[in-house]
């Protein structure tokens, strides 16, 4: 495969192993969708990776919500929306690429490559902060 549109960097590193790890993994289909796009691959591909994206996007964010009830995070509700506005605006740009023939494409990646960077960079951040023992708490 190409150069990476989503490269993981040190910064997006949480300091939680499990998160990072599947913060990875997200990274990892995103590429492999600029990939397929890129490369015109047919529908049923890009799909077939749209779907892998959105379901491991639902497994992860259950563990960090799952993560969050256990340690009573104080900004529960604000992060799940985050979740949750992720997930339908992704089902909302995944239909609007096969109706319109990848027309809208490159907004997707754009979307995707933005959200999650700035969701790890600040929201995840915060919640991992909070997470880890001996680590200064946010605000």
């Amino acid at each position: 495969m190409a150069a990476e549109y989503l490269k993981w960097e040190n910064e997006f590193n949480t300091g939680e192993s499990k998160i990072d790890e599947q913060h990875q993994q997200i990274f990892k289909y995103i590429n492999q969708l600029h990939h397929a796009i890129k490369m015109d691959k047919d529908e049923d591909e890009v799909n077939e990776i749209l779907k892998g994206l959105k379901d491991y996007s639902i497994y992860h964010f259950n563990l960090e919500e799952e993560m969050m009830k256990n340690k009573l995070y104080p900004k529960f509700e604000s992060h799940h929306g985050e979740h949750v506005i992720f997930i339908d605006r992704l089902e909302m740009l995944a239909a609007d690429m096969r109706i319109k023939n990848r027309s809208i494409s490159m907004r997707l990646l754009k979307f995707l490559k933005v959200w999650f960077s700035g969701h790890i960079l600040n929201t995840d951040k915060k919640f991992v902060q909070f997470l880890l023992p001996g680590t200064e708490k946010p605000e």
